[in-house]
């Protein structure tokens, strides 16, 4: 008898947090972060290696890290799902990494760029020269939980990426230290809580607007922002001195205002800052001395203070003696990357809050004609690489734009040009395969065989006979409805790519369409 075999279910790669803990599972675009005690839902052998994973890190000496937070990766074996998966965790970690490097009561960050360090764990053959050395060490490693080699001198293990950035071997009972030595754990610290206080607290609400919608938007503002974010993290490293610090603050601050170079960038940079923050007192003097200061540690490599100084002691001429001592002696009202940090936090809410208004009311779809939209429509189904679903999912979009905002563009559209993208998403719906009645089906294929050469009021009618089909077919008059003020929302379209087809043809049907096909049939010929 033949032999059964079944596919078996590949392990899971891990990602790890273990300088941070949460109490209950946490929620960010596809990933699941989980404290390292909830293991319930992973298979025998899946949590035989987590358990082995956790046990390698360590704070410091003997002291081995017991509660931190975990990421499940699944492995599809699909190269494409990996590279989602490591861009979530990356702009996962920027997200949180700013959560926790939110200024406390004292101005400094409440926890370290290194607080949210990132190590995910690739399986893989592990040479003996990668973990031990006989090259003035000694190596103490205890005989009980010392790797076996194989004839190759190799052994199971994992390459470690730590924020994607470095990497390094490790196997099973080697020990993993923190990337600075001044790392610390807070019993109070709870990602869960602390990132659902700051998504509820009003002033933060266009960031999380921002992240939730991250993953649809690879515009250059987007990366522009997550740049600046991560530039920002960086100035909140243990391990970077202030004037490192400084100019991490500054090139986010560049970075996020996306200003050009040249002759009065100064100028520039200063009437940018005090437009978004708007009137605030000296704050025009803390820009000069923070953008003095940077300028002339990247031209010098050094500067003589980094603390600023108020209006009132740099005007005071009695006190210019005293104010160059505190300058030689590093002391101020504050230090220059301390203000730099709220500026930047006040500088990223007001262009994110303008951004995602604009995007929230659709400014931009205003701009837009549908003469235009209907022309994409046809590229994006020419995309022949993509499959059918996924065509059709992304012109979902542009087939709501063509009802909300459709006035406006009556003399614009083409009715070619809006018979030829309905006969594409038409074809494309087929190439899904979908299970529809067989004069629904019959339609369709009129639809997609008739002949240009065919009157246009002809091809149009035809569209409007396979709405109404659809129409009670589906018995459902519910799903295409406009809300004032708000973007429209259809239906589920990556559930029901017919919805897709149905929608754009009542557009079709539209009386000013129809209006228009009459009009250019009875004009006589140029």
């Amino acid at each position: 008898m033949p032999v059964s075999r079944t596919k078996q279910k590949r392990p899971a790669n891990f990602a790890i947090l273990p300088y941070l803990k949460t109490s209950e599972p946490v929620y960010i675009f596809d990933l699941v972060f989980r404290s390292i005690k909830d293991t319930n839902h992973l298979s025998p052998s899946d949590k035989g290696r987590l358990s082995e994973i956790s046990s390698l890190f360590f704070l410091a000496h003997h002291l081995r890290i017991t509660d931190m937070v975990y990421v499940t990766l699944p492995d599809t074996g699909d190269e494409e799902i990996r590279r989602k998966q490591q861009k979530q965790l990356s702009v996962a970690q920027i997200l949180i990494g700013y959560l926790y490097t939110s200024p406390s009561t004292n101005g400094e960050p409440f926890y370290s760029f290194e607080h949210s360090s990132i190590y995910f764990f690739d399986p893989t053959m592990v040479s003996e020269y990668a973990l031990e050395s006989s090259e003035r060490t000694e190596n103490l490693w205890p005989p009980d939980s010392r790797p076996i080699y194989n004839r190759r001198y190799d052994t199971p293990g994992y390459t470690v990426h730590l924020n994607f950035t470095s990497s390094f071997f490790v196997a099973s009972g080697s020990r993993i230290y923190p990337p600075a030595h001044r790392i610390w754990l807070n019993s109070s610290q709870d990602l869960r809580t602390e990132l659902l206080m700051y998504s509820v607290n009003a002033r933060n609400w266009a960031i999380i607007e921002f992240f939730k919608n991250i993953e649809d938007n690879d515009s250059e503002f987007s990366t522009r922002v997550i740049n600046a974010l991560e530039w920002y993290n960086r100035s909140a490293s243990i391990n970077a001195a202030e004037e490192i610090a400084l100019l991490s603050v500054a090139i986010g601050l560049e970075t996020l205002l996306g200003l050009e170079q040249g002759d009065g960038f100064t100028k520039r940079f200063k009437e940018a800052v005090q437009i978004l923050i708007g009137p605030t007192p000296q704050l025009g003097e803390w820009i000069e001395q923070f953008y003095k200061a940077r300028s002339k540690i990247v031209h010098h490599g050094k500067w003589h203070t980094l603390m600023y100084q108020t209006r009132e002691s740099l005007s005071n001429k009695s006190e210019k003696k005293k104010i160059k001592k505190d300058m030689e002696q590093g002391t101020g009202h504050g230090a220059l990357v301390t203000h730099g940090r709220r500026v930047f936090r006040l500088c990223v809410n007001a262009i994110l809050s303008g951004a995602m208004t604009a995007e929230q009311t659709r400014l931009g779809s205003w701009f837009i004609n549908n003469q235009e939209r209907l022309i994409n429509i046809c590229k994006i189904l020419n995309q022949t690489e993509k499959t059918a679903p996924q065509r059709l999912v992304d012109i979902r979009q542009e087939v709501l734009d063509l009802h909300e905002f459709w006035a406006g563009s009556e003399k614009i559209i083409e009715l070619e040009t809006l018979v030829a993208a309905g006969k594409l998403i038409a074809k494309t719906y087929v190439e899904t395969n979908p299970r529809i009645p067989n004069n629904i089906r019959s339609s369709i294929e009129q639809i997609i065989n008739t002949s240009n050469k065919v009157d246009i009021a002809q091809r149009l009618d035809n569209f409007k006979s396979l709405a109404e089909d659809i129409q009670k077919w589906k018995k459902d008059n519910s799903f295409l409805r406009t809300m004032q003020g708000r973007e429209l929302r259809l239906f589920k379209m990556k559930e029901d790519s017919i919805s897709i087809l149905r929608v754009f043809l009542e557009y079709a049907a539209m009386p000013h369409i129809e209006l228009k096909a009459l009009t250019e049939a009875l004009s006589p010929p140029q």
